[in-house]
């Protein structure tokens, strides 16, 4: 399953996102479109093929007990409750070694315990774009900093109606990952000229 799911994506990448990275129509607007539905079936097949193929896969062979790596974060109707779902890795060791031991050495509320380790997570997902890309560009480090007011809105949505909390979690990765790519990938082919290539 894993490897059939890369050479999908490695389709999809390489037939529908990458002309649209890399030439525009004029429109940001319009490439963003083009890029919404490609690029959130490439996201899901992603996390199929890692969190739950490759890990159990590697748990299994490890004989690692513990298989839960992630929990029904597709039916979120909040976006804190996304972040604490999808990833479930990454998140209790932000729990334990961020949210849990800044409360416990500098004595912090919880709520600001949660906003640092949301504006730690943003600081590492930047840092990975930055290698990854070859460019400093904040655009996620915004990305996610933005969404701690959204997290507020789709709160009060879910209070008064999940379905709709749960729409604007969608909306939210529908519009965010092409938005991000195409930032990200036009910057990087501004100064190369192929994406699969080894360098020199």
């Amino acid at each position: 399953q894993f490897f059939v799911f890369l050479l999908v994506m490695f389709a999809l990448f390489s037939q529908l996102m990458i002309p649209t990275l890399q030439n525009s129509s004029g429109s940001f607007l319009f490439d963003m479109m083009k890029l919404a539905i490609p690029s959130m079936i490439s996201w899901l097949l992603a996390f199929y093929a890692f969190f739950h193929a490759f890990l159990n896969a590697a748990s299994e062979l490890a004989r690692f007990a513990d298989r839960r790596f992630y929990r029904d974060w597709w039916n979120s109707t909040s976006l804190d409750t996304f972040w604490n779902t999808w990833n479930l890795t990454v998140h209790e060791w932000c729990l334990r070694h961020i949210f849990v031991e800044s409360q416990y050495r500098y004595h912090v509320t919880k709520a600001h315990a949660g906003l640092s380790t949301f504006m730690v997570s943003a600081i590492l997902h930047e840092y990975i774009f930055a290698v990854a890309f070859r460019t400093i560009r904040p655009a996620m480090f915004v990305a996610m900093v933005l969404q701690i007011p959204f997290i507020y809105v789709s709160r009060q949505l879910a209070y008064h109606g999940k379905r709709r909390g749960n729409l604007l979690v969608w909306a939210n990765l529908f519009i965010g990952h092409p938005f991000v790519e195409l930032l990200y990938f036009r910057k990087y082919f501004d100064n190369n000229e192929l994406f699969f290539s080894c360098p020199g």
